[in-house]
């Protein structure tokens, strides 16, 4: 009896305990990332991976740790439009019944931006993605294997110079992908991409390293991007690319190809780089903000060092400086040759990307030039990532009027890719304007579709499309169309 009496005071006593402990681990685990940066409670194995093991006939149990912790990410934005009723839209019928001009109704929807991929990196829900999978979304929902619910997701920081997001979703007890160290990636190792493709969460292919430091995909020229043939499609942005231990060596990001579908050639930002931005973006108090210079240089040719009398080897050319950054305001000029960075030769010019952004913004620091048949030393400041945005705003698209089927196309920039949610390097161009009644109007044609290839030309701007369509025979003209949310692209005729 007095067991039973007591049974009850003793259950409260243990649930509120265990409480009491889990908040505070919690709390634990955040003031860890406050105090100690977000780096350092990452899982990371820096051990090499044994080359020497015999052949495998099956990689499920590799793939078997990843799966776990690799994500679908689903983007959507807010549109903002108004509605209004015939009287309201004809000024005829306006002034006939009286009507003043009127705002209309404002209607409030939201339209799917794209897909993408994301892994898992700490229990409590940081998730690291590509800056344009979560570009201009407003909405942001993640798929976890294993749970039918979709979690929504916050943006903690983005960096779209190297195409690098964290986000987070409220949970905790997640399971966790490991960081292999990138810089022991070789050249033929096995590896494999895990994500969404086309939205079809949880699928893996396979390829090798095709080649290590390949630099200027898309219009970043700031990471030492791996290449592979694994297949990377529309929805793997974000997503691990593994090695043959199931660790991530790094972040698929973007693909070169003629169709918007992967030929091969796949690029994935390694981990290292990974790990070193994501931290500065969780804690920049910790890590600090990158560094920027705000000169662009480009690989110096032996005849233009020739041109300058350049007695010694090495050296990037500044072909830009960007006004009013820190190069301008140091005095840096157009044709100078960079030698040196605090001492340290420079080679190529991703490697002094690389070296400025290792370091902190604020820092001062020094660079040895060729000027005018002479050494000289000049003093910078550098910069952060947020005056670089501002010093390089949104590229604007090129449009076209293209002929008889009342289309109006318009250059594919990033920021329509990564609303499109189709990855860096795809190639096409996108329809602006479809004119009522026309032969793309009735074919179902709308803004916002992409048109991959005219008449088996693959296209790349507005005037190449209008090219191919006056090439068509006999005013007939077939489109590949792709348009956002669709697995694939559409054949479409066109007559005049």
């Amino acid at each position: 009896m007095s067991l039973s009496r007591h049974l009850p005071k003793f259950l409260i006593a243990s649930m509120i305990l265990g409480v009491t402990v889990y908040f505070c681990q919690a709390q634990k685990m955040a003031n860890s990332i406050t105090k100690s940066g977000f780096r350092e409670i990452l899982s990371v194995d820096n051990t090499p991976m044994k080359r020497e093991s015999a052949t495998l006939k099956s990689y499920a149990d590799v793939i078997d740790r990843i799966e776990p912790a690799v994500v679908k990410i689903s983007t959507s934005q807010e549109v903002v439009r108004q509605r209004r009723s015939m009287y309201t839209d004809d000024p005829f019928l306006r002034r006939f019944f009286g009507i003043m001009d009127e705002p209309g109704r404002i209607e409030r929807r939201k339209e799917p931006l794209g897909l993408g991929s994301g892994v898992i990196v700490t229990r409590d829900g940081y998730i690291l993605t590509n800056h344009h999978v979560i570009q201009g979304a407003t909405e942001i929902k993640v798929s976890i294997p294993g749970r039918e619910e979709q979690l929504d997701a916050k943006v903690i920081d983005s960096d779209p110079d190297n195409d690098v997001a964290v986000i987070k979703v409220k949970a905790d007890g997640l399971p966790t992908a490991t960081l292999a160290d990138s810089s022991q990636v070789r050249r033929g190792d096995i590896v494999f991409a895990v994500g969404a493709p086309f939205g079809y969460d949880q699928s893996v292919s396979m390829g090798i390293v095709s080649a290590l430091g390949r630099r200027e995909v898309g219009n970043n020229q700031q990471a030492n991007y791996i290449q592979t043939d694994a297949a990377i499609n529309p929805g793997n942005s974000g997503g691990p690319l593994i090695d043959a231990d199931g660790r991530v060596i790094g972040i698929n990001t973007a693909i070169y190809s003629n169709t918007g579908s992967s030929a091969g050639i796949g690029f994935a930002i390694p981990s290292n780089r990974v790990v070193q931005i994501a931290s500065k973006l969780v804690s920049p108090k910790v890590e600090g903000q990158s560094g920027y210079l705000g000169a662009v240089p480009t690989s110096l040719s032996a005849e233009m060092a020739q041109y300058l009398k350049l007695t010694q080897p090495g050296g990037v050319l500044v072909s830009e400086v960007k006004p009013k950054s820190p190069a301008e305001q140091a005095g840096l000029q157009v044709d100078d040759v960079i030698l040196e960075l605090q001492g340290r030769k420079i080679q190529e010019p991703s490697q002094l990307n690389d070296e400025v952004a290792a370091l902190p913004a604020g820092r001062e620091v020094s660079l040895g030039i060729w000027r005018g048949g002479a050494n000289k030393v000049i003093k910078v400041v550098l910069g952060d990532r947020t005056q670089a945005r501002q010093e390089n705003p949104a590229e604007e698209p090129m449009t076209s009027s293209v002929g008889p089927y009342g289309l109006t196309l318009v250059d594919l920039t990033d920021e329509f890719r990564a609303q499109l949610g189709v990855a860096r390097g795809t190639q096409g161009v996108l329809v602006g304007e479809v004119a009522p009644g026309s032969p793309a109007a009735r074919k179902g044609l709308r803004p916002g579709d992409l048109l991959v290839r005219i008449n088996r030309y693959v296209i790349r701007n507005p005037q190449q499309a209008e090219a191919a369509f006056e090439k068509a025979e006999n005013g007939l003209s077939l489109l590949h169309v792709y348009r956002a949310g669709w697995r694939d692209a559409v054949q479409v005729v066109l007559q005049e």
